[in-house]
């Protein structure tokens, strides 16, 4: 029976996929599924689980009726459901529809969707372009400012001591001034230095970071963005693992904007945080300069907008004391803080796997700002690693991100529902 509609039950929100009467009817479709028939998506509160049954005998073309005391439940499970709070609302659920319902792990319904994605069509956001260039304006910066170092002595404090080199021109101002200073670098080549030299950064862009194809490009990273952030690793044959669990996520950042802000609702705070502005949160290199030295060393060589500390402003023990900032600026600062912490999170995996793709994913990736961020952090670590061992990860955004699972979780319940079919022949 719940071929024709299924949910995904989080821990903030309820994910629904249902075939519905209307597309029977005059043939409107959300998803087309290769043989599955044609798919409608919608997200509920998790308090709204009776909102969502009445929702579903109004549109979906499934015929749903109560389960009475003397009616017979199914025997057998005809439908599966996944989600934290799976295990709170099963019962439930299975009283009102009259059914057996089976708790599917996530990692399998990951699975499933990361073998059919390219089928689905779902495809991926558009790059980001302005989060990309102030992070490959970020890694010029730090080039520039390594280029104009002198070489390290190994006897005295002198042989440490800036020279006056600082008048050379740096990568920053000719980006085919690469020198021997770079002393980390063990060769001048890959996609990169192709940034820092070129003049056309969209051109790098387009070369660089567009998807190849519709499918998950394997192996790879997959980091799903809910409440928590889970970083899965898609195998060559599209097996699934789990490596990596970041708990501080949309969960806390909803948490803490709340108990700052007062605001509740999660669309309401994102659009507070896009009105927000880092800088006043954020302690950059200007609030720490003191413009009356006039001698060259290497903070001169940082310009006064480069971040130094995230939400460093936030207190008195600074040198200009606590900044003035907003509600919005608090709510920026917090996400910019926890799409860090996540971004940190997918990197590493990918370098320790020496991965070269990492596909977002899960329901804050919907956000545009969100987006953005992630983009400007990832892209920073991701650039740096890339001088260093000559290889670059690109970073993905994945459409409909925030139904994977539920989607996955449909041909799951596709499965189940022709082994019963099986099972009843026998």
């Amino acid at each position: 029976m719940l071929l024709k509609c299924l949910l995904h039950l989080g821990e903030s929100s309820i994910k629904v996929v249902y075939r519905s009467k209307q597309d029977c009817n005059d043939g409107k479709n959300i998803i087309k599924l290769q043989g599955y028939g044609i798919l409608r998506l919608k997200n509920f509160s998790v308090k709204d689980l009776d909102t969502v049954a009445e929702f579903l005998v109004q549109n979906s073309d499934v015929t749903l009726t109560t389960c009475g005391p003397e009616t017979e439940m199914e025997t057998e499970p005809v439908g599966c459901i996944t989600g934290l709070t799976a295990q709170r609302l099963k019962f439930k659920l299975e009283k009102f529809f009259g059914i057996r319902l089976q708790i599917y792990p996530e990692i399998m319904a990951i699975e499933k969707i990361a073998k059919l994605m390219a089928e689905l069509d779902i495809g991926y956001y558009d790059l980001e372009y302005g989060a990309f260039e102030v992070a490959a304006t970020r890694v010029k910066v730090m080039l520039d400012v390594f280029a104009r170092l002198p070489t390290l002595g190994e006897t005295t404090l002198k042989d440490y001591e800036f020279v006056e080199e600082h008048d050379r021109p740096g990568v920053f101002k000719d980006g085919a001034d690469l020198t021997d200073n770079y002393r980390f670098v063990k060769k001048f080549d890959g996609p990169i230095f192709e940034l820092v030299k070129s003049t056309d950064i969209k051109e790098w862009a387009a070369k660089y970071l567009q998807p190849s194809s519709g499918h998950l490009v394997t192996p790879c990273i997959l980091m799903v963005f809910g409440s928590a952030a889970v970083a899965y690793l898609v195998t060559d044959d599209y097996e699934v693992k789990l490596v990596d669990v970041c708990s501080a996520a949309g969960k806390s950042f909803h948490g803490l904007v709340e108990e700052v802000t007062g605001e509740k609702s999660m669309d309401e705070i994102m659009k507070m945080a896009a009105r927000g502005n880092l800088n006043n949160v954020t302690t950059l290199n200007s609030d720490l300069r003191n413009y009356e030295h006039t001698e060259h060393d290497w903070y001169t060589l940082f310009p006064d907008e480069y971040p130094v500390f995230e939400l460093g402003k936030l207190t008195s023990a600074n040198a200009k004391g606590k900044g003035i900032y907003s509600k919005e600026d608090l709510a920026a600062g917090i996400l910019n803080v926890v799409t860090m912490m996540i971004s940190k999170c997918a990197y590493n995996q990918c370098k320790i796997r020496e991965l070269h793709r990492v596909y977002f994913a899960g329901h804050f990736i919907s956000y545009e700002l969100v987006r953005k961020m992630i983009t400007s952090n990832f892209l920073g670590q991701a650039f740096w690693l890339g001088l260093e061992k000559g290889y670059f990860i690109k970073p993905l955004f994945v459409r409909q991100s925030g139904f994977l699972k539920a989607l996955g979780l449909w041909f799951a319940n596709v499965g189940l529902n022709n082994k019963n079919k099986k099972n009843k022949k026998t």
